[in-house]
């Protein structure tokens, strides 16, 4: 589970530096989208690439995550930046919809963990077999 939110940090922060390297922007609602779609490739970009060599597991997977933010951090490290600039998250407050969508995010995020922690699942089956290609990877 450490490893898993080690990771998840490591990509974040990965995704951070090459969308700063590619989207020079002021935080805004399309540097964050830009951040969630980097995060999301690295993961899946990982993810085949790994499986297509048989390398797929936990170590591999780290280390890859680990060496692409490596690369990026050097990448960011490099290229000059305004030190004047600051992050302003005012929008947020200022749009409620954005608002009232953080807040059913945060609440509906908030549940599934805390029943999560309180009540873990009881066998994996139950939850592999309802998920169709884990099922038939498990069957093959």
């Amino acid at each position: 589970m450490i490893i898993l939110i080690l990771e998840t940090i490591i990509i974040s922060l990965s995704s951070f530096f090459i969308t700063r390297l590619l989207f020079s922007k002021q935080i805004s609602i399309d540097f964050i989208i830009y951040w969630f779609v980097n995060f999301l490739a690295q993961v899946i970009l990982v993810g085949l690439l790994l499986g297509i060599v048989s390398a797929l597991n936990i170590v591999n997977v780290f280390c890859a995550h680990l060496a692409i933010c490596l690369i990026n951090f050097i990448s960011f490290r490099r290229m000059p930046l305004p030190r004047t600039q600051q992050f302003n998250f005012s929008f947020i407050f200022e749009n409620k919809i954005i608002l009232f969508a953080i807040a059913i995010f945060l609440g509906f995020f908030s549940v599934k963990l805390w029943l999560n922690l309180i009540n873990p699942p009881v066998c994996p089956d139950s939850l592999q077999y309802h998920l169709t290609f884990p099922a038939t990877w498990i069957r093959n």
